[in-house]
């Protein structure tokens, strides 16, 4: 066991899972490199199966490079994606925008990507991602035995 904290800054071959009242969260690097892409991810495959109606959403932040991605997914299928760098400016973006994308751009025209990730977490926690205060909420670690 380990903690949501922990859980969000996963290395590579690890897999944490938690719970958060209506939310499951998954930290993995294989979900997050596979996802700014415009493909399916298997996770939002496998959630559909168990929850066709579930919304998904994917995210990565790196302050160091200024890195930002999210993907947000209903129902199994792909809705809107956006991902970005300091160095390579958007790299990814597809789908429409979403009704949480345009508030932040309404409210601060000149809003950067790590912006747009925060507030895309309120539906899911229930407040922004960086508003969150349950850091210390149980995620089981799972990591490959080589």
């Amino acid at each position: 066991m380990t903690t949501f904290e922990e859980g969000i800054f996963p290395k590579n071959g690890e897999l944490y899972v938690g719970a958060y009242d209506q939310a499951i969260v998954v930290g993995s690097t294989g979900i997050v490199d596979h996802s700014f892409d415009g493909g399916i991810p298997w996770i939002v495959d496998h959630t559909r199966t168990l929850l066709p109606d579930a919304r998904v959403l994917i995210i990565t932040l790196h302050s160091v490079v200024d890195l930002f991605g999210y993907a947000w997914f209903e129902g199994g299928q792909f809705r809107r994606g956006r991902a970005g760098s300091a160095n390579d400016g958007i790299f990814f973006e597809k789908g429409d925008l979403l009704s949480i994308e345009q508030k932040v751009m309404e409210f601060d025209p000149e809003a950067v990507g790590e912006e747009f990730v925060m507030e895309l977490c309120r539906p899911f926690l229930g407040c922004r991602l960086d508003e969150f205060s349950a850091w210390d909420l149980h995620m089981e670690h799972f990591s490959k035995a080589w």
